[in-house]
């Protein structure tokens, strides 16, 4: 994402839902591994 997109939406007050939807993506993006990961340790 370019900066002048981020600032379109932040213009258009979507910019905090942007930021909750990206921030909650990257949790995930960054979790989804680590359960993998856990589930097969405890087998």
């Amino acid at each position: 994402m370019t900066a002048e997109l981020a600032m379109v939406f932040l213009m258009s007050g979507n910019g905090l839902s942007l930021v909750v939807a990206f921030i909650f993506w990257q949790q995930h993006r960054d979790l989804a591994p680590l359960a993998k990961s856990r589930e097969r340790e405890k087998k």
